[in-house]
């Protein structure tokens, strides 16, 4: 979970795709020095932005990029089970042969 004593540079390191969710509250200092040693309720507070409702967001797109990839992981988890199940049916076929 991202709060607002998370670094910039971190969250952005960790969920790039938060970079949008910065640029629609109006901050761009992503691309700046600032995002190396700045938390972003330091970079928030600095733009006169709210805070919390910055974190909200952001939280909501890392939340759906998680679940995104757990989506994918399952759905990996899923085509890898049915191979294998494939696999020991045709084994035990070709062994009866």
């Amino acid at each position: 979970m991202i709060t607002k004593d998370t670094s910039i540079i971190e969250a952005v390191q960790n969920y790039p795709e938060i970079i949008e969710v910065f640029a629609a509250h109006g901050l761009c200092c992503v691309e700046c020095m600032a995002a190396h040693f700045e938390t972003i309720g330091q970079d928030a507070e600095a733009h006169c932005i709210d805070v919390d409702a910055l974190i909200i967001d952001i939280n909501k797109v890392v939340a759906k990029t998680k679940n995104n990839v757990l989506n994918i992981k399952n759905k990996n988890t899923s085509k890898i089970t049915g191979v294998f199940i494939f696999y020991i049916v045709l084994s035990s076929i070709l062994q009866t042969i």
